[in-house]
């Protein structure tokens, strides 16, 4: 059985577009959202197998969008043994999906390549970011509670950088399923719309020379 769990805050119109193909290959899915997100809601209520979990986190103590802690709490509150699908709102995936994965095996964190919607450029990952993952709820590798396992950055660009390095290397498996990309890249970090932010955040990266050690706590 295979849960899926995404974050939609005022992303509605890029989830109305990829939540069928979702809901259509997955047992269940959540959608992380606020309670004021009204168009978020209507789209997941078209769907029987499509529940919203209603969310404060992301904007809690001054952050920006706080994603990795609205994913942490959802998973503490409904936990539940299986794999697990993590996927961006704007991420859509092949109808078939689900016949390309082969034999999943636990212990090993699965992502999958993406390409951006209109050209049809290969987006380059150095690492495996959040927009698509697979792994086993009751892997040693995501601790001992799922709720533990992502990283409390104050905006939504790190948490899954922490979160991919609880595996070795080896034990990342690229997944030969190709992922379209509607929305931007790198846009929404600290939330839709929110580009004043991201571009101060940004600034201080580059005056700190690159460096983001400390930023999940002095970043608001």
């Amino acid at each position: 059985m295979m849960h899926g769990l995404t974050v939609c805050v005022g992303y509605a119109d890029m989830l109305s577009q990829t939540i069928e193909r979702w809901a259509n290959s997955l047992h269940d899915v959540r959608v992380i959202t606020t309670d004021e997100d009204t168009e978020t809601h209507a789209v997941c209520d078209r769907f029987a197998n499509v529940f919203t979990f209603v969310s404060d986190a992301f904007r809690r103590n001054g952050a920006s969008f706080n994603k990795g802690l609205a994913l942490a709490e959802h998973m503490q509150a409904f936990y539940r043994p299986g794999w697990w699908c993590l996927f961006d709102a704007d991420i859509l995936p092949p109808p078939d999906w689900r016949d390309r994965t082969g034999a999943l095996e636990s212990g090993t964190l699965y992502g999958a390549p993406r390409w951006q919607s209109g050209t049809g450029e290969l987006i380059s990952d150095i690492e495996f970011p959040g927009y698509f993952w697979l792994f086993d709820a009751e892997d040693t590798h995501v601790v001992r509670h799922p709720g533990q396992a992502f990283t409390s950055w104050r905006h939504a660009g790190g948490y899954d950088t922490d979160f991919q390095a609880r595996w070795e290397d080896e034990r990342k498996v690229r997944l030969p399923i190709r992922l379209e990309h509607l929305g931007q890249l790198c846009v929404n970090w600290c939330g839709i719309g929110n580009t004043e932010a991201l571009r101060a955040m940004q600034a201080l990266r580059r005056e700190r020379g690159g460096s983001y050690d400390q930023e999940q706590m002095w970043w608001c």
